[in-house]
């Protein structure tokens, strides 16, 4: 019996492009001094739009300038896999990516970006959810779920900025 491998799907990870034909990457620096974990949703540092940061209190979808992705990346000297402070992100603007959410959610739901994590398990900077909690997390209507799941489990995310 033959067996192709060309038909088997990767299994999908935090930061891996998804199924999406059309994708589009920017570089940017990262200036987040503890490093950016792959699959989290990136706000602008300054004004100039080359370099990127997790989103912090204040940020409004209009700050959100993408996803960091899992391309070509290999584990920094400690052994972590994340984009550390200066190192250039490779950027998701359009297109789907896999991220972990930390909520359920469903393809119908509306996408949150967690811009204040309050300790919970499932918690942090940068994920996407789909609860509205107010002052932590905010609506990006620029994004919406590609599947179904349940509370830490992979997103597909399609994202398409301008």
């Amino acid at each position: 019996m033959f067996t192709s491998t060309l038909s088997a799907m990767p299994r999908a990870f935090e930061g891996m492009a998804g199924h999406s034909n059309a994708k589009e990457f920017e570089t940017k620096i990262c200036t987040e001094a503890t490093g950016v974990p792959f699959g989290r949703i990136l706000s602008y540092s300054d004004g100039t739009g080359n370099s990127a940061r997790l989103p912090t209190v204040g940020d409004t979808e209009a700050d959100f300038c993408g996803i960091s992705a899992h391309i070509n990346k290999v584990p920094n000297a400690d052994g972590t896999v994340k984009y550390n402070l200066g190192d250039l992100i490779n950027c998701c603007t359009e297109g789907s990516i896999f991220v972990y959410s930390s909520t359920a959610f469903d393809v119908t739901d509306s996408v949150y970006v967690r811009i204040v994590a309050e300790g919970g398990a499932n918690e942090a900077v940068g994920k996407v959810g789909n609860v509205t909690d107010v002052g932590n997390n905010v609506l990006w209507t620029r994004a919406r779920f590609r599947n179904s799941g349940a509370i830490g489990d992979l997103a597909e995310i399609n994202i398409d900025l301008p």
